[in-house]
């Protein structure tokens, strides 16, 4: 299981860096589901901050402060 944490390009409030941000989120998740019994072991946790917005950089539009969760199943 990848969780991929994204933002938007604009400063965030209390934070230094969208990276900081993104990296704070994506932990999040991570906890939130490994509290809730998943392995540990089978996941890996990204920070993209700002660096692949989910559509064109629009301030009014908040698409790009997401968390995508991808999960690759073996055979």
């Amino acid at each position: 299981v990848i969780i991929e944490a994204h933002t938007d390009n604009i400063k965030p409030k209390g934070y230094p860096s969208n990276w900081e941000l993104s990296s704070e989120r994506a932990n999040a998740i991570f906890n939130y589901l490994a509290e809730r019994g998943l392995s540990k072991k089978r996941f890996r946790v990204s920070s993209f901050a700002d660096t692949k917005p989910a559509i064109p950089r629009d301030p009014s539009n908040p698409k790009n402060n997401r968390i995508d969760i991808v999960i690759i199943l073996k055979p």
